[in-house]
């Protein structure tokens, strides 16, 4: 597991497992409580992003008492864990790597934009 991409996929995978079955298996997927907070750690890793580093702390945190949740608590955590997911993955940057092509790229962007007359923005 090399990329954030790829983290953010291992933690997604067993919520939303959870949740297609309508959350009847939710109590097959072992280890939440230490998986999801050491996944959450690593892609904390692979990220400058400062709004995805807070939401996957976000994320660590719902997962540090999990085995010791009531059954209500574990779905409302599976439910707000796969938004938060949500929220990472639509992030601006998440897919973005920055590189002097794609950097040139941007600039070039930028510069079109600012050529088009005022009536047309």
């Amino acid at each position: 597991m090399d990329s954030f991409s790829a983290i953010i996929n291992s933690i997604k995978k067993p919520l939303f497992f959870i949740s297609r079955t309508d959350f009847k298996k939710i109590d097959l997927v072992k280890d939440l409580e230490t998986t999801i907070p050491n996944l959450a750690d690593r892609a904390t890793t692979f990220t400058s992003n400062d709004i995805q580093k807070d939401l996957l702390l976000e994320l660590k945190e719902k997962f540090s008492d999990f085995s010791r949740f009531d059954p209500a608590e574990k779905v409302k955590t599976v439910k707000e864990s796969l938004e938060i997911v949500e929220q990472i993955e639509s992030e601006k940057d998440y897919l973005k790597k920055s590189t002097p092509d794609n950097d040139a790229f941007l600039i070039v962007d930028r510069l079109k934009k600012l050529s088009v007359p005022i009536q047309y923005i």
